[in-house]
């Protein structure tokens, strides 16, 4: 009966992993900068401030760069949002197979290297839905205007053309002996 628990627990343990990976870099900066500034002197209030701001900070930075149009800070970005998922997912599988009975030293890394690229794939695939989501809170730089292309210059061996505005003619209407048709009036059928 321990053993089923012990396998839910780990299983409901793995599904919150898996969802709050996205959180992982800017919780850490957060607690990291809160902590150095209460052991700095800092009161409770302001390593608390100094915490949530920190963690702000770094979770627009880290979507900034992987938003950016610059692919070498967008490979950073994600590769800063991919290496946490990646070390939790290894030290997450060679613990549960350590629990479940792995023996040795080889089986146990086996099992973290094939955690750490799962959990690394998981994330990489995550990535694009999440910045989807981000999309609407994140305001979408407009693109940069394409110049026109330049047009050539005109050949100077063929005339320029010219412009005719044609002006039309009235339509002829016949002259008949008895003068039926010599009011102004013209009907088309």
């Amino acid at each position: 009966m321990a053993i089923i628990f012990q396998t839910i627990f780990v299983i409901v343990m793995l599904v919150l992993l898996y969802r709050l990976m996205i959180w992982i870099v800017p919780v850490l900066a957060g607690i990291g900068l809160g902590w150095l500034a209460w052991q700095n002197g800092a009161g409770g209030l302001v390593a608390f401030g100094v915490g949530v701001f920190g963690g702000v900070a770094a979770f627009v930075l880290l979507f900034a760069t992987i938003g950016s149009r610059i692919p070498a800070l967008r490979w950073i970005g994600t590769a800063i949002y991919l290496a946490p998922p990646l070390w939790a997912g290894a030290i997450a599988t060679r613990s549960m197979a350590i629990q479940t009975g792995a023996e040795g030293t080889f089986w146990p890394l086996l099992a973290g290297g094939f955690g750490a690229i799962l959990f690394g794939l998981m994330a990489w695939v995550r990535l694009p839905a999440m910045m989807e989501q981000l999309a609407q809170f994140w305001p979408q730089a407009q693109p940069a205007p394409t110049p026109a292309a330049p047009q050539p210059p005109p050949r100077m061996d063929e005339p320029e053309p010219k412009v005719v505005y044609y002006q039309p003619m009235p339509p002829p209407r016949p002259k008949l002996r008895d003068g039926r048709n010599d009011d102004d009036r013209i009907i088309d059928i």
